[in-house]
């Protein structure tokens, strides 16, 4: 065998490995933890949130049913969307103000496809 093959093929096989090392520290580098509102499937449940607000409540406590800070806010209303899989769905409550609280008044849910609404869910609380 020859001299000069030796060092080569520990250069390839060197190479090779810190490649192999390389990719087995970024694969571990991915994904998350995070609670972040989240269902499962990763998409925010805002059918469930929905059905879980129900009258009388503050605005701290609809923002913990749904799991995250809403990506719209006004003084008198909170709303959610949230874009996964092809289709958009929406959360909109509405606030009152009753003995100088601020509590729900109404909520709307939607789902659409394609720029078509398919379900709609609307409730005065």
């Amino acid at each position: 065998m020859k001299q000069g093959h030796k060092p080569a093929g520990r250069r390839a096989f060197a190479q090779l490995a810190l490649a192999g090392a390389a990719a087995l520290v970024l694969s571990a580098c991915g994904g998350s933890d995070s609670d972040d509102g989240l269902d499962k499937q990763g998409v925010l449940n805002l059918e469930g949130a929905y059905n879980t607000v129900g009258s009388g409540m503050s605005k701290a406590q609809v923002i913990g049913i749904v799991g995250e800070p809403p990506h719209q806010e006004s003084d008198f209303m909170l709303g959610w969307s949230d874009y996964s899989y092809g289709s958009t769905q929406g959360l909109t409550v509405r606030f009152h103000t009753v003995g100088g609280q601020l509590v729900t008044d109404s909520a709307s849910w939607f789902v659409q496809a394609n720029g078509t609404v398919s379900r709609s869910l609307n409730k005065n609380l």
